[in-house]
């Protein structure tokens, strides 16, 4: 009777240990594919909102580049953020327009007067831009989808100087 008893302790104590393993493993698996459902369907609904972005640069004779909002549907920008491509291919990004207190209204137009001296915030210290060195401007437009502002990453426009 002794020599069946350690077998059936062996045997209750590995099944419990393979449903623990699994039911820890599930619960990983879960939050995993939760949290990636999330961010997949964030990502379709920004691309599906900036679908209907359509910007356009023009320069002005006064050395200012012209931002249309030419967007479908009465889409207003929320501002844009600035990429300006330095001829040694270095790049500084411009945070400063990200969030007008004014925005880009449907069909309107926003003068960027890149002539001026730019600063860039980078790590915290605030870089002047020397303007003679910049051989393209990127314009990135953001728009607010439900309370939250998106980068239209993929509607960037470039200006080349």
């Amino acid at each position: 009777m002794k020599k069946g008893i350690s077998p059936l302790v062996s045997s209750v104590l590995m099944i419990a240990f393979v449903v623990a393993i699994g039911i820890a493993v599930s619960q990983w698996g879960d939050k995993l594919v939760t949290g990636s459902i999330d961010k997949s369907q964030a990502k379709i609904g920004s691309d599906l909102e900036c679908a209907n972005v359509n910007i356009r640069l023009e320069e002005n004779p006064l050395g200012k580049i012209v931002i249309q909002n030419n967007n479908k549907d009465g889409l207003d920008l929320k501002g844009f953020i600035t990429r300006f491509v330095m001829e040694d291919e270095s790049v500084l990004v411009d945070y400063a327009k990200a969030d007008l207190d004014q925005d880009i209204r449907n069909f309107g137009a926003y003068l960027f007067d890149y002539k001026t001296s730019q600063k860039v915030s980078i790590n915290g210290d605030n870089l002047n831009i020397d303007i003679n060195n910049v051989i393209q401007i990127e314009v990135i437009p953001r728009i607010d989808m439900d309370n939250t502002l998106i980068n239209c990453e993929n509607k960037k426009v470039k200006f080349r100087l």
